[in-house]
C-alpha cells in the first residue's frame, strides 16, 4: 500500500475518533496529540488541511459540548 495513502486514512480516521470523545478537556488534548502529528506527517496536503482545521478548531472543541 502507498504509504502516503495509508497516512492519509489514518488521518481520516484520528479525526472520525476526535467526535466519540465526549470529554471537552479529553478532547482538546487528543486534538493537539493529532494536529502535532499531521502537521509533522510530511504530506504537503495533510499539513495544509490540518493548519486549516486548527484555525477552527475552537469551534469543533465547543461543538462537543453540544452533544450528550
Amino acid at each position: 500500500m502507498d504509504t502516503k495513502t495509508a497516512k492519509a486514512y489514518r488521518f481520516k480516521l484520528g479525526l472520525h475518533h476526535l467526535w466519540e470523545i465526549k470529554n471537552v478537556e479529553v478532547a482538546r488534548k487528543y486534538f493537539d496529540k493529532w494536529h502535532y502529528w499531521r502537521i509533522h506527517s510530511n504530506i504537503k496536503e495533510i499539513t495544509t488541511l490540518a493548519k486549516m482545521i486548527k484555525m477552527n478548531s475552537h469551534g469543533i472543541i465547543e461543538s462537543i459540548k453540544q452533544y450528550p
